[in-house]
C-alpha cells in the first residue's frame, strides 16, 4: 500500500504522516494529491476551475517541493506526481527523490501518446547523462 500526501499539508503534518506511513507499513509515498489552494491561478481561472481538488500544472512546483522534503525524510520510495507533462517534469521530479512518476491530469490533454513521448524524452536524458536506467538516476 502506498500512501498519498497532500500538498496542502505543512512540513510538520506532511513528517507526521511519513511517520504514520511508515510505522503503518506503508511500502511507499505518494507525493502529491490535488491541492485546493489556486497559487499561480488568475482569478477568472479560479472561478473557472471552481471548489475541490485542483490538479495539472499549477499544482507542479508545490509537489516538487513535497516530493523533495517527502524524499529527504524516509528510506520509503516516493511516487511523484502533480504537474508532469514534459520530461523535464518527470527529470525534476526524479531529481527531487522520487523513485517513479504518475501523470494524470496531462494524458487528458495531451493523450495516451504522451507515454511514449515522455519515455523517449527520458532515454534520452539517460544517453546524455551516461545513465543505463531510471533507477541509476535516483539511487543517490
Amino acid at each position: 500500500m502506498f500512501v498519498k500526501l497532500a500538498p496542502d499539508l505543512t512540513d510538520d503534518a506532511l513528517s507526521e504522516a511519513i511517520g504514520v506511513a511508515e510505522t503503518g507499513g506503508a511500502a511507499g509515498i505518494i507525493a502529491t494529491n490535488t491541492t485546493i489552494e489556486r497559487t499561480g491561478l488568475t482569478d477568472a481561472q479560479a472561478h473557472q476551475v471552481g471548489a475541490g481538488g485542483l490538479s495539472g500544472a499549477p499544482l507542479q512546483p508545490r509537489s516538487l517541493e513535497v516530493i523533495r522534503f517527502v524524499a529527504s525524510n524516509t528510506t520509503l520510495p516516493v511516487i511523484g506526481v502533480g504537474g508532469i507533462s514534459t520530461v523535464d517534469h518527470v527529470i525534476a521530479a526524479l531529481d527531487a527523490g522520487a523513485k517513479a512518476v504518475q501523470v494524470y491530469s496531462a494524458m487528458i490533454y495531451q493523450g495516451p501518446s504522451l507515454v511514449h513521448r515522455l519515455n523517449k524524452g527520458l532515454l534520452q536524458h539517460l544517453d546524455r547523462v551516461g545513465a543505463d536506467s531510471v533507477a541509476a538516476l535516483t539511487a543517490a
